[in-house]
């Protein structure tokens, strides 16, 4: 069986174009309910890696394992993981995926290897740690 970055990976552009608005028009909690694919109200590493790399697929407008500043979605270009904005010469998947690994370590207070509310939460009272900013603006997508 194909695997959803399989399948992502290999589609049409114009399909990838079609997903990437249903991408932008999430909310943070649709985001969320969207990793959580136990629907267990946390997130495990594999769940939210698994995610990421089907953004990133997904916004791989040229197909060269780069998201560029223009291909990005807003989402990833107001996340700062642990002080890190988004690279001016764009974010291949391994580097994404070693950001999110190192997060998600920092993030898992208790050590289950599972983020509940309470450890998102935090994130709140340590905004080095994962930072949005609210100030981006589509122009700055061409920055």
């Amino acid at each position: 069986e194909t695997s959803g970055l399989d399948r992502v990976r290999s589609m049409k552009p114009e399909d990838k174009a079609r997903l990437r608005h249903q991408y932008e028009k999430r909310s943070f909690l649709g985001h969320f309910a969207r990793m959580d694919r136990s629907n267990d109200g946390a997130l495990t590493r594999e769940e939210m890696l698994a995610y990421f790399s089907i953004m990133h697929a997904a916004f791989d407008a040229d197909y060269d394992d780069v998201v560029t500043r223009d291909e990005a979605p807003t989402l990833l270009l107001r996340i700062k993981l642990l002080g890190r904005g988004f690279p001016a010469e764009g974010l291949t998947l391994k580097e994404l995926s070693d950001r999110l690994d190192e997060t998600f370590d920092f993030l898992d207070r208790n050590n289950n290897n599972k983020l509940g509310w309470p450890e998102l939460l935090y994130t709140r009272a340590v905004p080095a740690i994962i930072k949005i900013d609210v100030a981006v603006t589509f122009e700055d997508r061409r920055l």
